[in-house]
């Protein structure tokens, strides 16, 4: 019924301006999948940005591995892809480092997601993905997207350095091999030119 579903939307509002969040952001947050669809069908901003953090729903979706709302914010809301939290945290990176590979695939192959977009310190998604284990992230990244394997952060650590940093033997060994491939390939092209 229309007015209960308008009472229902103004409640929201006003609890998630006492709390800092749209009913959307509530939504997605508590994976309430069939609330998120029935919310976008109204006017809501879909890049809409908490103030504590900077968080969006895609964000925020990203973060928690909800693949499907993932999916439909991007495919069928156009939610940017590219807009980060405070601290240059995009859906990537978050989704990334805390190992999400469906929600990193969808970002990747279908969103054009940018696997080289750094935080304010220069950690790409492959950096943090690297420090926090997550190996089958890293190999999606470097075969898939593409993602440099020797990019350096604002500090100088590399993919290889936080693996090895955080004894992520499995990802240090997976790196050094990309690694030492890629120098042997580059000391064999001034043999051949010459």
């Amino acid at each position: 019924d229309e007015q209960m579903e308008h009472l229902i939307m103004n409640q929201a509002c006003l609890l998630g301006r006492i709390e800092e969040t749209t009913p959307l952001w509530d939504a997605v947050y508590y994976a309430h999948y069939d609330l998120v669809y029935d919310l976008l069908e109204f006017d809501v901003d879909v890049d809409w940005e908490r103030p504590s953090d900077g968080s969006t729903p895609l964000y925020l979706a990203a973060q928690e591995g909800h693949v499907s709302v993932v999916a439909f914010l991007v495919l069928n809301r156009n939610a940017d892809v590219e807009k980060a939290a405070n601290g240059g945290w995009s859906p990537l990176y978050i989704a990334s480092q805390n190992g999400h590979l469906d929600v990193v695939k969808l970002l990747v192959l279908e969103s054009n997601a940018n696997v080289e977009t750094t935080d304010e310190d220069g950690w790409t998604p492959l950096i943090v993905a690297a420090s926090e284990g997550h190996l089958d992230v890293v190999k999606f990244l470097v075969s898939e997207g593409n993602a440099n394997v020797a990019v350096e952060a604002n500090d100088g650590l590399t993919p290889l350095l936080t693996a090895q940093e955080n004894e992520n033997e499995d990802i240090a060994e997976f790196l050094s091999k990309l690694n030492s491939s890629s120098r042997r390939r580059k000391s064999l092209i001034p043999r051949i030119c010459n």
